[in-house]
């Protein structure tokens, strides 16, 4: 079964234009959501139908015989992104939709976000490293996993499920699918880090942690670990360099370039004293 957000639009489209009852165009909504839940599950296909016609899947055991069971899908953690989207959906007021959490992490500056000052948010430009189809199909896969809740008969807005709320605590994990790296430029991302760039990783993480506290936020939402990575690998030494790191958006460079840069510079310098 394939399908895609052009997809999801589209039917979308077509029932709310539909010339029926309100009633009627929500009880479309949710099937349609729990379309998209079958679609997105992990496990079991046969669980999945269970639960959504009021049966608890626990208490059956996997078909074994679903493309799901029989090639499960490669499970990593998810828990720092799906927080990432968790804490900009209550930051926002719990009534925008994917689309524009995707816009907003990935540090767009559409009439809305500037509209709703959401450029101003720690969370802007945090996650420019991931490509706006994962971060979809990462929002699918929560909704499809219970932690957020999209309000399909209403204006499409998402909001935390309980589930949801545990998971920004730190309660619990959330694991997805397995993002597999095409381009070369993200393989190269993804490769070990050598002794001097781990040490400076280290300082760059310390420093981030520190600006957290001072601001009351988790330390993810002042820079991913993915956008300090290529900042030890990168080292840049000016803002104009500093501001070509992927997760560097134009607020984020305003407010921690300069500390950024520093703090690198310093470490550079340390280590060029020692040799």
């Amino acid at each position: 079964m394939l399908f895609g957000l052009g997809d999801l639009r589209m039917r979308r489209m077509f029932i709310d234009e539909a010339e029926t009852s309100e009633e009627h165009k929500r009880r479309e909504h949710q099937r349609l959501a729990a379309l998209v839940g079958y679609c997105e599950a992990t496990h079991c296909r046969r669980q999945t139908l269970l639960r959504y016609f009021g049966e608890s899947d626990e208490e059956f055991e996997p078909c074994g015989n679903c493309d799901a069971c029989l090639e499960p899908a490669v499970m990593v953690d998810g828990s720092e992104a799906a927080r990432q989207i968790l804490s900009l959906v209550l930051q926002t007021g719990e009534r925008f939709g994917a689309a524009h959490i995707v816009d907003v992490l990935r540090g767009a500056e559409t009439e809305k976000i500037l509209q709703c000052e959401h450029n101003r948010l720690a969370a802007h430009g945090a996650g420019s490293t991931r490509k706006k189809d994962e971060w979809r199909a990462l929002i699918r896969q929560m909704v499809a996993g219970g932690v957020l809740i999209h309000d399909a008969g209403g204006f499409g807005g998402l909001s935390l499920s309980a589930e949801g709320k545990a998971l920004l605590k730190g309660g619990k994990q959330f694991l997805v699918r397995q993002h597999v790296r095409s381009s070369r430029k993200e393989r190269a991302a993804a490769t070990t880090l050598s002794h001097e760039e781990g040490d400076l990783l280290a300082v760059l993480k310390r420093l981030r942690l520190s600006i957290a506290a001072r601001r009351h936020v988790p330390a993810y939402l002042i820079f991913s670990d993915k956008t300090l990575q290529e900042m030890a690998r990168q080292v840049p030494r000016d803002l104009d360099s500093f501001a070509t790191i992927s997760g560097v958006g134009t607020s984020k460079l305003r407010d921690f370039g300069r500390l950024f840069i520093d703090a690198i510079a310093a470490h550079i310098e340390g280590a060029d004293a020692l040799r």
